[in-house]
């Protein structure tokens, strides 16, 4: 027979002085650099929630990135170790957000469906006084804003508005308020998306302390592991680049 026309191609393998695939990482790995997303409850702060899961974890590095007020829900992005060291990236990640507005007079759907659509793009937004920030007039990018239901006898109306980061919510309904001439409140206020993570990657509160129970009275860590992502986690909206074993030593 003559030679083949064809390569015979075999499964590539990789050394573990280089490290392993994100997901084969143990619990102590993890735990030095990971991501844990919680579904934020109504009640306490962001950082009371952080100091919590430190406890929970039992490690003394571990910081949120985008902070959610205490009437506030939904997702919070905790950092593990050396992921703390990414949290500019979780904080510039864009935010979608769905809340309920309530206003001190009647608003007719379409009055309001029009206000909205007049902030959708780049506005003003200054922190409200309760925020740890300086007050300062900031711009910031509305990348949509719609209603989504109203009862125009209770008052009320449920919006979804998506955003840059650091926009204050609170705010924009307040703007939303003067813009129509009345009184609006924001009622309720559920983070759904931040960055690239969206709700159905988050945990509660319970599941996590469940898992670190398993974990750390019956010494079983595969309900913990599935809740910590890699670090790479933040990184994922990035480029990214395989090589091969041998050309690893020449990048670092």
């Amino acid at each position: 027979m003559g030679e083949s026309n064809f390569w015979e191609l075999s499964e590539a393998s990789t050394n573990l002085g280089f490290g392993c695939t994100p997901r084969e990482r143990s619990l102590d790995e993890l735990l030095s650099a990971g991501v844990v997303l919680i579904d934020k409850p109504r009640g306490p702060s962001s950082h009371q929630l952080a100091a919590w899961a430190r406890e929970t974890l039992g490690i003394t590095r571990l910081g949120h990135g985008g902070t959610l007020d205490p009437f506030a829900t939904g997702l919070l992005t905790l950092m593990c170790g050396k992921a703390t060291r990414l949290t500019e990236i979780a904080l510039k990640g864009d935010k979608r957000y769905v809340g309920v507005m309530r206003f001190g007079r009647d608003v007719a759907n379409d009055e309001l469906a029009d206000t909205l659509s007049q902030l959708n793009g780049v506005i003003y937004n200054v922190p409200p006084l309760e925020s740890a920030v300086k007050i300062q007039v900031r711009t910031r990018t509305i990348h949509s804003l719609r209603m989504l239901e109203s009862d125009e006898d209770s008052r009320i109306a449920a919006f979804e508005a998506s955003c840059s980061a650091g926009t204050y919510i609170r705010t924009l309904a307040k703007d939303i308020g003067l813009m129509l001439d009345t009184k609006c409140e924001l009622s309720e206020l559920h983070r759904d998306r931040t960055g690239p993570f969206d709700q159905t990657m988050a945990c509660t509160m319970q599941q996590l302390t469940d898992a670190a129970f398993l974990h750390r009275e019956h010494g079983d860590d595969s309900a913990l592991v599935k809740l910590i992502a890699p670090v790479e986690a933040l990184l994922s909206d990035l480029p990214s680049l395989t090589v091969k074993d041998g050309a690893a030593a020449a990048l670092s």
